[in-house]
C-alpha cells in the first residue's frame, strides 16, 4: 500500500477538569484540549546512517511502539516538538504515542486515519504503558487529545464527545505550580479509590456544562478539589498555591488537574476580569499556560507544520 503523504500530525495539550483519579475506576471524566499543539514531522531518510530516536524515551509508550516497529520506521526521520519543553503535566506522553501511532498506521502503512477508531489507539497505549504496578493508567488522555476541544469520556455508558465551552461570561485559565510529579510513577502505588462521590460531582459538573449553568460548573469544580482533599489526593505544596489563589476575589473556583494536583491548577473567574487576574498572576509569578479561548482541535494531519500546529 503507497504511503500516505501525511508529514506534520499534531495534537493539543490535555488538562483534566473533572474526573481525575475516579478515571482510574472508569468513572466519567472532562478534560480540556488546549494550544499550544504538540506535533510530530515524518519524512523519509535522507542519510544512510541508522536512525535514533533521541527525543522518545524508550521506557515510555511511544519509545516501546517505536522499538516494537523498529523495522517500518528505520527509514524515517521522526522530529516531535513538545511546546512545554518537557516541563510535563499536559499530557505530552499521551501526544507522543497517538502521534507515533498514527505515523505509522497512516503515513507508513498508508491507512486513512478516518477509518482508525480510538479505542485502538487507546488499547494500544495501554499494552505499551500498563506494567502491571499499581493502578492502570485510564487513557482518557488519548481519548481528549484525540477528539479535541473539551471532551466527555464516559466508559460506562460507552460515551466519548467533544464540545465547545459554552459559558459566554465565564472563563478558565490553566496555570502551573512549579510542581513536577511522574504520572506513572505515582499510579504504581495508589490502592484505594473512592470513586462515587467523585463520579457524582463529575456528572453534577457535566450536566451544569450541558445546561450552560455557570454557577452549578463553579460548584462542581470547588466540591471536586474539597473531595479530592479528603482522599489526600493533593500535593501539599498545591495546597499552599490553592489558598493563595482563592484569596483572589475574581476567582470563583480553583483546583489541582491531575496527579496529587500537581503541574497545572484550574481557575474559574469572569470573563470581564480575566485580564486583571491575569496581570496578578503574572506578577506573583505564577506562568498561565492556557485558557478556555486557547481550546484547540483534536488529531490533525497535515501536509506543511503550520496547518499542523
Amino acid at each position: 500500500m503507497k504511503p500516505a503523504n501525511l508529514n506534520f500530525i499534531s495534537v493539543g495539550s490535555k488538562t483534566f477538569l473533572l474526573g481525575e483519579y475516579a478515571a482510574l475506576e472508569q468513572a466519567p471524566a472532562l478534560l480540556a484540549c488546549t494550544k499550544p499543539r504538540f506535533y510530530l514531522e515524518i519524512k523519509p531518510k535522507s542519510h544512510r546512517y541508522e536512525p535514533h530516536f533521541a527525543q522518545f524515551d524508550l521506557a515510555s509508550p511511544a519509545g516501546k511502539y517505536l522499538a516494537k516497529h523498529y523495522q517500518e520506521f528505520k527509514n524515517y526521520e521522526l522530529d516531535f516538538f513538545d511546546p512545554h519543553f518537557g516541563k510535563g503535566g499536559l499530557g505530552a506522553s499521551g501526544a507522543q504515542f497517538i502521534l507515533v501511532y498514527i505515523a505509522h498506521q497512516c503515513t507508513i502503512l498508508g491507512k486513512d486515519p478516518k477509518t482508525i477508531p480510538i479505542d485502538l489507539i487507546k488499547n494500544s497505549y495501554l499494552r505499551h504503558a500498563y506494567r502491571g504496578l499499581g493502578k492502570a493508567p485510564s487513557a482518557y488522555d488519548i481519548y481528549a487529545q484525540t477528539l479535541g476541544n473539551l471532551a466527555f469520556i464516559d466508559p460506562q455508558n460507552k460515551l466519548a464527545q467533544t464540545q465547545k465551552w459554552p459559558f459566554d461570561k465565564l472563563a478558565f485559565l490553566l496555570v502551573r505550580t512549579g510542581i513536577k510529579i511522574s504520572t506513572h510513577e505515582h499510579l504504581k502505588f495508589i490502592k484505594n479509590i473512592n470513586a462515587e462521590p467523585l463520579e457524582k460531582i463529575t456528572r453534577f459538573g457535566y450536566n451544569a456544562l450541558s445546561k450552560k449553568n455557570a454557577r452549578q460548573f463553579i460548584e462542581a469544580v470547588y466540591q471536586y478539589q474539597i473531595a479530592l482533599q479528603e482522599q489526600k489526593f493533593t500535593h501539599e505544596k498545591t495546597l499552599q498555591l490553592l489558598k493563595k489563589i482563592r484569596c483572589n476575589r475574581y476567582v470563583h473556583a480553583v483546583k489541582g488537574c491531575g496527579a496529587l494536583g500537581a503541574d497545572v491548577l484550574l481557575i474559574l473567574c469572569d470573563k470581564e476580569k480575566f485580564e486583571d487576574l491575569t496581570n496578578w498572576l503574572n506578577l506573583d509569578g505564577i506562568k498561565i499556560v492556557a485558557s478556555s479561548e486557547q481550546l484547540t482541535a483534536g488529531l490533525m494531519i497535515e501536509k506543511s507544520r503550520q496547518a499542523a500546529v
